[in-house]
């Protein structure tokens, strides 16, 4: 008996947790008005990156919540439910979910979420390449001449008439300072708007610009 009570206490923290983040038919992190909010889901054992995270979104000055989820099986039912791998901190940024804390990551997502207001001045004048002059989303690769990927990224957008922009870092002091701000490591680097698109996942790729166009 007590250990059943104990599981409806349970559930019933974990509905509550549900019906405060995750309105029906929202997978992700909303309020009740269906805007994005950000949650940071943290334990006892993740010192540096969890705090990495939280110093970086305080630095943005943006409002988000920390969920510890140590001896708390109703949060990691509701990271379960949200797909986690298990890697801390998980953020939230309305659908979009992060694993681990990479700075670039975690402003793209803020961008799509709150717009280009979030970043640093040097960061809006590098993410607004991304964008048109009505706000509306580019494709822009970051490649360079010798990457076979950047290649099959080419034909993939010259076989399905993807107008993009390429910028080469290698010939360009400025593209290789933008480059660097977004944490470039490896070519292609490709964004649809505020979208981060590593390599060259087609499928991923495919599904990126189904769902921006």
């Amino acid at each position: 008996m007590k250990k059943l009570l104990i599981l409806l206490v349970i559930a019933g923290v974990a509905y509550q947790y549900r019906a405060h983040w995750l309105p029906e038919s929202r997978q992700g992190a909303f309020d009740e008005q269906g805007k994005p909010r950000v949650l940071v889901f943290v334990n006892d054992q993740c010192k540096s990156p969890c705090g990495q995270a939280t110093d970086f979104l305080d630095r943005r000055e943006v409002v988000y919540e920390v969920v510890n989820v140590s001896q708390n099986p109703a949060a990691e039912e509701i990271m379960r439910e949200l797909g986690s791998r298990g890697v801390l901190p998980m953020i939230m940024v309305g659908k979009v979910r992060l694993d681990g804390f990479m700075r670039s990551q975690v402003d793209s997502a803020l961008v799509e979420a709150y717009g280009l207001g979030v970043l640093t001045q040097y960061g809006q004048k590098v993410m607004q390449q991304h964008f048109d002059a009505g706000g509306k989303p580019r494709v822009v690769m970051y490649g360079v001449t010798w990457c076979g990927y950047c290649k099959k990224a080419r034909e993939f957008f010259a076989d399905n008439d993807v107008a993009y922009t390429e910028l080469d870092p290698e010939k360009s002091t400025s593209v290789k300072d933008a480059y660097d701000w977004l944490e470039g490591n490896g070519y292609p680097l490709i964004y649809v708007g505020a979208r981060r698109i590593e390599g060259y996942p087609e499928s991923l790729l495919k599904q990126t610009l189904a769902e921006m166009f």
